[in-house]
């Protein structure tokens, strides 16, 4: 009966154990983004004019710099362009969900970014690092992400945007594994647009030439901007450099594992 009774209260401590959820960890976070100059030939990632991201992140990493909080940090900031590079020098820590943008110092993708820099291929967005502790997945939240240039307010749906050439957000989470989900957002100008405002001053007609400027299909103006959606989950081990893929850009990551008490 002893050993009955003594099985029961091991099994039961093991399962308690085991339902507990995985601590939160401290990591430093280190994340490259770039455009490519020549993109892939991908239809699925065309003519996306109307692409929306389903997150509103609370919390941006450049809100210091930007002296703003949640989605005003989009709508109203002080810059024009998001410098390539982000050194969190003397920056004051999210203390909200513990996450501290790190001095430039203290990047390791500098060969990466490097050869982005130097390649005809690429044009480098955004280089940055921050420290964060990473809790499970039910506690783990979006962190929000800008880079490039802040887009004309007369193009954009004053509501919804997007507002920034490059925005959306990651959210990173523990539980045995480090998981990455990322959701970003591409917006650039039109080129059809351009051109059609080129040709608003001449008579388009048929072949048989009837004049087609003021048939429904000519009063549709292309967008001015097309946006292009990159929606990608991974799970990952901390140290490993990691590259997501898109035909019009691309992220590469890497998540360093570090000791709580520096």
């Amino acid at each position: 009966m002893l050993r009955r009774t003594v099985y029961l209260v091991m099994l039961s401590i093991l399962t308690m154990a085991t339902a507990l959820p995985v601590s939160a960890r401290t990591f430093n976070i280190e994340l490259i983004i770039f455009k490519r100059n020549h993109p892939q030939s991908s239809p699925e990632y065309w003519d996306q004019s109307q692409q929306q991201l389903k997150i509103a992140p609370k919390y941006w990493l450049l809100s210091p710099v930007l002296n703003c909080q949640g989605q005003t940090c989009l709508k109203n900031s002080p810059l024009s362009t998001i410098p390539t590079i982000i050194d969190g020098s003397g920056w004051p820590k999210l203390s909200a969900v513990q996450v501290q943008v790190l001095p430039s110092s203290q990047f390791k993708l500098n060969n990466l970014w490097q050869r982005l820099t130097n390649s005809s291929r690429y044009t480098p967005m955004l280089h940055i690092a921050w420290r964060q502790d990473i809790h499970s997945p039910n506690r783990a939240v979006y962190l929000g992400i800008i880079a490039g240039k802040h887009l004309d307010a007369n193009q954009v749906n004053p509501s919804q945007g997007p507002f920034w050439e490059l925005q959306g957000g990651i959210k990173i989470s523990l539980q045995h594994y480090l998981y990455i989900d990322s959701k970003l957002l591409l917006t650039e100008p039109n080129p059809a647009a351009a051109q059609d405002d080129s040709s608003d001053s001449v008579v388009k007609t048929s072949n048989d030439g009837e004049d087609l400027t003021n048939s429904p299909e000519m009063q549709s103006p292309p967008p001015a901007l097309l946006s292009y959606k990159f929606d990608q989950k991974r799970r990952v081990r901390s140290g490993e450099i990691h590259y997501f893929d898109h035909p019009k850009f691309g992220m590469i990551i890497q998540i360093r594992k570090i000791d709580s008490n520096k």
